[in-house]
């Protein structure tokens, strides 16, 4: 018994009846769904009969993706800048700001305090946001000044080629100036082989991060380049500082 192929992924399987008898039949699913949408399958019988049936495929579906915000998934790293420290994030409920609603990822750390950050799927252009907090992110001390404390920051597509890049650009005001804050974010690599803690992980793309202070359009980078290392059907296996300092290594992980 088995059906057509459709939108990337198909059914069948052995199954043993009695004639004029109702019976439950099981078939296993192969492929992958290509996109979101309502499938229609022919199921063939050995007798050359036939019936249809229906699939749904959502937009949230999260298989082959480069970051995940689907609940109660989770994923433990080392804290490499305070050794032995380790830190376990889940994505664990949900926030609205900016009119959006996002993924709560809690963060608690082995030696530390209890963080909370926020992500969110477009699943429209299968794009990922983060929610940058510019409470204490650092940039006062390069004389940056913002209108709000909330940002809406386009940080991850799931489809990439080696040298896309994309920038977010924030008003700001830099040394009493009025000014535009850039953080252009580039995919340094979309087919990397990276080994962290043992554990060799293929398809992983580098997204590497600068900020730059705009004048008058004129642009001129303010600290590093940092750079996250995003591996498929995972998520976040690695990241490192605007310095190259080593900041998070990938334990252990379970993505739903």
């Amino acid at each position: 018994v088995g059906t057509d192929t459709v939108n990337g992924y198909y059914f069948n399987g052995t199954v043993t009846a009695t004639a004029g008898t109702p019976t439950i039949i099981n078939l296993n699913g192969s492929g992958t769904p290509l996109a979101a949408g309502t499938n229609t399958f022919t199921l063939k019988y050995g007798d050359s009969t036939t019936c249809t049936f229906t699939v749904t495929v959502t937009g949230s579906t999260t298989v082959g993706e480069y970051f995940y915000t689907t609940a109660n998934s989770w994923w433990s790293y080392d804290n490499v800048p305070s050794p032995p420290d380790t830190l376990k994030t889940t994505v664990s409920g949900t926030g609205s700001f900016l009119g959006n609603t996002y993924q709560k990822f809690t963060s608690v750390y082995q030696n530390g305090p209890t963080t909370n950050d926020y992500y969110r799927k477009d699943v429209a252009t299968g794009s990922f946001y983060r929610l940058f907090d510019t409470t204490g992110s650092g940039y006062a001390a390069l004389g940056v000044m913002f209108a709000q404390r909330y940002y809406d920051i386009l940080f991850l597509k799931n489809v990439l080629q080696n040298g896309d890049t994309w920038n977010n650009d924030i008003t700001i005001t830099y040394n009493s100036l009025p000014a535009t804050l850039r953080l252009k974010f580039t995919c340094v690599s979309n087919n990397m082989t990276v080994t962290v803690n043992g554990n060799t992980f293929n398809n992983v793309y580098q997204i590497s991060t600068q900020a730059l202070a705009g004048i008058a359009g004129t642009f001129t980078p303010i600290g590093g380049t940092a750079n996250a290392y995003y591996c498929k059907g995972i998520g976040l296996i690695k990241s490192s500082d605007n310095s190259g300092n080593p900041l998070l290594k990938i334990r252990n992980w379970q993505v739903f």
